[in-house]
């Protein structure tokens, strides 16, 4: 009952999906569109749920994978909502943030509001970013559409509050979402099940083991450098330590700290139970295996910035591996007469939770253009 809810509110919010057309030229009446999605990482999962939420029994719809939570990468990441930390002098990622953030952000808002909300996996909490000279600032439109409580901090007001200031330009806060992927990729699977959705573990090394059905969604992340034959793609290694929270805890908001120009990239992020201790960034590295030299470096990084940190019980860590690409590949990819049209949707690096819900309902837009041009007469429901 509760996705339902959770539907009708997000179009209401987005209004990024509205009416669906219907071809009239050979309308195959008798058929069924069999859709494929492709990896079951946060983007496949959200394509997913979009997908059984908008056509229903319409369609029927399969995820493959080779992992599922709590295996994926979007299991290991740290979640935070903050498209405000890139490179704005970029014109494709300055485009890819105004379009596809937002409609994440609607999604997260009433989520979060929504009766039971807090079963999902997303919860608000403030943030505080640590600001240098040289550090990208988030545009306005940005801060008005996104934060609308942002604001920075005196030195004094840093201070008052226990915030460490000395060695920084300035502080400044704001509310955002913090997404906790073991629990809220399984809620999303929940979903997707209960509208009907199937699953299948299984590694599909090419598109042609999917023949049998009409549309393929490849969201693969990584994994598209050889399903897509896309040497673009290239991973970004990122490390993170877990240390265990206390009462009271360690620190009351995400701790926030990027500055690539002087190669420092710090986060703290606060769950209820334990603390995530980051981090780095390492393109082109491969290696899955944390580099204790490493996790040591994280973690005196993040005493240095919170002292109150400083004797924390470590009870575990990772690295993993952003699925890096200079753009995000959302796109229709013909494979010819008689074989499944692709639509990719990959290439997010580390900002797959904060483009899900943007780049989902532009998937959709692009699977009716398919379905229209293959014949089909759909009849998709309204709660996207």
């Amino acid at each position: 009952m509760m996705a339902s809810r959770i539907g009708r509110q997000f179009s209401r919010a987005s209004g990024t999906l509205g009416t669906v057309s219907h071809s009239e030229k050979s309308p195959k009446l008798n058929f069924k569109p069999r859709v494929a999605i492709v990896g079951a990482g946060v983007s496949g999962l959200t394509v997913a749920v979009a997908l059984a939420e908008t056509y229903g029994k319409h369609l029927e719809f399969t995820i493959f994978a080779e992992k599922f939570s709590p295996d994926t990468t979007s299991d290991r990441a740290g979640g935070i909502f903050i498209p405000g930390v890139g490179n704005y002098d970029s014109d494709d990622f300055a485009r890819d943030m105004r379009t596809w953030a937002p409609p994440t952000y609607h999604y997260f808002d009433h989520l979060c509001k929504s009766p039971g909300g807090s079963e999902c996996g997303v919860f608000r909490t403030p943030l505080y970013e640590f600001r240098s000279k040289s550090i990208y600032r988030p545009p306005s439109w940005l801060r008005e559409e996104l934060y609308p409580d942002y604001r920075e901090l005196s030195q004094n007001e840093a201070m008052g509050m226990g915030l460490p200031f000395q060695g920084f330009e300035s502080i400044a806060t704001f509310t955002t979402f913090l997404v906790r992927g073991t629990v809220y990729l399984p809620w999303l699977m929940k979903i997707f099940q209960e509208r009907g959705g199937l699953i299948t573990k299984r590694k599909i090394e090419s598109f042609t083991e999917l023949s049998t059905y009409d549309i393929i969604i490849n969201c693969t992340g990584l994994g598209a450098r050889e399903l897509a034959c896309d040497g673009s793609m290239e991973p970004a290694r990122g490390q993170i330590v877990v240390v265990k929270a206390t009462t009271p805890p360690q620190v009351n908001g995400i701790y926030h700290y990027k500055n690539l120009n002087l190669g420092k990239f710090v986060y703290i992020i606060p769950f209820k139970d334990i603390i995530l201790l980051g981090g780095t960034i390492e393109p082109g590295e491969w290696s899955t295996v944390p580099d204790p030299d490493v996790a040591k470096e994280i973690y005196e990084k993040c005493v240095d910035l919170e002292p109150a940190l400083k004797g924390s019980e470590v009870v575990g860590g990772w690295a993993c591996l952003r699925p890096g690409r200079e753009t995000v590949r959302l796109e229709i990819e013909d494979q010819g007469e008689g074989s499944p049209t692709v639509i990719h949707n990959y290439g997010h690096g580390g900002y797959g939770f904060i483009l899900s819900w943007g780049c989902a309902m532009e998937t959709l837009k692009l699977l009716q253009q398919c379905l229209d041009k293959k014949g089909f007469v759909t009849k998709p429901q309204s709660k996207l």
